[in-house]
């Protein structure tokens, strides 16, 4: 950064001195150059989209279309996000837990389900009993669509031996 500036008596660049009307008015000329380097420039660039690319990966989660993104603040759920690209912020009070289609659980109040130690709000297909093993068959809005778990298990014919699969 330079200054040009020639005072009184100097080469005539800096302040001008007239009287006009018995005033003695003064301009003052500054110039200033600021000349930037093309690696500053570059530097600056790389910095910020290396930044650019951190918060990104912090921030951006990909939800697939089976999946939906339960946000908990508080330990309380708030809703649900996705599918797809989703802005997750990285800081603050909230948790978040992938729910998926198929995922088990259990219902814990007519309007509530229980899955890995979280409780979410769901809405029932059918009519459950409470404490009923279930899954998620859906998503609706911010609930969880849940319906029965068809448990398959193998059992065997006491006379003939021939094993088959029981759903229950």
């Amino acid at each position: 950064m330079r200054r040009r500036c020639a005072g009184p008596g100097g080469s005539g660049e800096g302040w001008h001195g007239s009287r006009h009307g018995g005033e003695l008015q003064e301009t003052v000329n500054l110039q200033v150059d600021v000349e930037y380097s093309p690696g500053c420039v570059m530097s600056v660039g790389f910095v910020v989209g290396i930044a650019l690319i951190v918060v990104g990966t912090i921030c951006l989660r990909a939800v697939p279309g089976s999946e939906r993104l339960a946000v908990f603040e508080f330990g309380e759920f708030r809703r649900l996000k996705g599918p797809g690209i989703v802005l997750v912020p990285p800081f603050g009070p909230s948790e978040r837990m992938t729910e998926g289609l198929g995922k088990r659980g259990e219902l814990i109040a007519t309007d509530k389900a229980r899955f890995c130690d979280r409780v979410i709000p769901a809405s029932l297909t059918d009519e459950l009993p409470v404490g009923a093993q279930i899954r998620v068959v859906g998503f609706a809005e911010d609930k969880v669509l849940i319906a029965l778990d068809q448990v398959a298990r193998e059992a065997t014919c006491p006379k003939c031996s021939f094993t088959f699969q029981v759903t229950s």
